[in-house]
């Protein structure tokens, strides 16, 4: 059995030096060496881009993936592939969602606080927004829809989503 499944009831039957070990902090080596790999990893990627980020994909999620970016003809096809009961079950969350959002859009506000003292509140979107949607095994369409229509609503003039690869 792990150490963190220990049952409370062997709690007593432990040694002070065993429960001191069960309440230590864990991992804290394993976070150090896990921070210095990540640092690795940023520093590749910002000296080497796109390949570097490739290379990864590789290493991490096991595909052969050559571009980062699926082309017009890719997403053409996915969508070709779905079933219509599934393209129409996406529809009507999209309106859902849409819908729901549309209804929480922010308004301007401008209020005189004393005579001559004017004030305001203004909503702008911002100009790019990155949305992340989880793939693999649960693939989550809905993710998708839920931060690509507030960003849509919004008026976020380029919204990049990345997924991992299948």
């Amino acid at each position: 059995m792990s150490e963190l499944q220990i049952p409370i009831e062997q709690w007593q039957s432990l040694s002070e030096a065993e429960q001191a070990q069960r309440l230590a902090r864990p991992g804290r080596t394993q976070a150090e060496s896990l921070r210095e790999k990540v640092s690795v990893i940023l520093s590749d990627v910002r000296d080497n881009g796109e390949r570097a980020v490739l290379n990864y994909t590789r290493q991490f999620d096991n595909s052969e993936a050559t571009s980062l970016r699926m082309s017009s003809e890719q997403v053409d096809a996915a969508i070709a592939g779905l079933d219509d009961k599934i393209k129409r079950a996406i529809d009507t969350a999209y309106q859902t969602i849409y819908r729901f959002h549309e209804a929480q859009r922010p308004q301007n506000l401008s209020i005189e606080t004393a005579p001559g003292v004017q004030c305001e509140l203004r909503y702008a979107p911002l100009d790019a927004v990155g949305l992340y949607v989880p793939g693999g095994s649960a693939t989550l369409p809905s993710t998708a829809l839920m931060l690509g229509v507030p960003a849509q609503i919004a008026g976020c003039q380029r919204v990049v989503m990345v997924s991992p690869p299948n």
